[in-house]
């Protein structure tokens, strides 16, 4: 179900150019590979050209596991996403709970 939602949006936001080029995951051919190698080619121009470079890291690892889905299914509404596409995405997302649970290996005693 999740891929299919997935390629539905993906296609929705392509046709209607709602993605910014600048967006590298979950599009063909542009990968986290791709825009580490976007970013260090723009480093080194800068560093060429001896421009000041200001460089910011997020780890967003877990990003999705805190968003509200309140506000995500606003947000998809806000992008023109309705109908059946949308009524799906409120069903996948209605009543999840995410937990993360650790296992001890057994006879560890952990």
């Amino acid at each position: 179900m999740e891929r299919m939602i997935n390629k539905e949006i993906r296609n929705y936001l392509l046709k209607y150019n709602l993605i910014s080029h600048h967006q590298h995951r979950f599009i063909k051919r542009r990968s986290t590979c791709t825009n580490l190698l976007q970013c260090l080619s723009d480093w080194s121009l800068n560093t060429q050209s001896k421009r000041i470079t200001d460089v910011v890291h997020f780890d967003f690892k877990k990003a999705f596991d805190s968003v509200s889905h309140d506000k995500l299914l606003v947000k998809i509404a806000a992008y023109g996403i309705s109908g059946y596409l949308y009524q799906r995405i409120v069903a996948f997302l209605s009543n999840r709970e995410q937990a993360v649970q650790k296992i001890s290996p057994i006879g560890l005693g952990v």
